[in-house]
């Protein structure tokens, strides 16, 4: 991402938010706050610019938020939705298992923090997540259409993060 990327996109409404996280069908609660925290502290691993981490964690944390109840993953366990969304958490990154652990370096404390806070805001809708529930960098996009191992002909890409392109149904 470059320094003090924008988030240029459609915005989801307070109510649209506070519908989702209230919804009987919603598996963020309690200890999977922690989990969804753990995933973003994970995803945003290697973004050292603390601008541009704030930015991506709500971005990642985002694309999870806004598949909760969805058609598409109405029917998956948490943990299976988290698998399919952050490859920190299909892959296990060594930052994902610190945070889930509980032994987060002390010098990792204040991105452990961060994600927390955000993970808590994206959930309690003290933060708007962005709109989308993929997004990919142009590399990315181009190897998955190569391999024909995504379907880009039935989402619409809703707005950009820095080097990253946002999508939605």
């Amino acid at each position: 991402m470059s320094n003090g990327a924008q988030v240029q996109t459609k915005p989801i409404s307070d109510q649209q938010v506070m519908d989702r996280m209230m919804s009987i069908d919603n598996p963020i609660q309690g200890e999977n706050v922690r989990k969804l925290a753990a995933a973003i502290y994970g995803e945003a691993a290697g973004v050292k610019d603390d601008k541009q981490r704030e930015s991506y964690m709500i971005l990642a944390g985002s694309s999870f938020v806004n598949r909760v109840g969805k058609k598409e993953w109405r029917n998956k366990d948490f943990d299976t939705l988290m698998d399919s969304t952050f490859s920190a958490v299909k892959f296990s990154n060594q930052p994902y298992k610190e945070a889930m652990s509980g032994k987060v370096p002390k010098s990792s404390k204040p991105r452990w923090d961060q994600a927390m806070r955000i993970a808590n805001g994206l959930m309690s809708g003290g933060i708007n997540p962005v709109a989308g529930q993929f997004y990919f960098t142009e590399d990315e996009i181009n190897k998955m259409k190569g391999k024909k191992s995504f379907d880009f002909s039935i989402v619409k890409e809703v707005g950009t993060i820095g080097k990253y392109k946002i999508f939605s149904y």
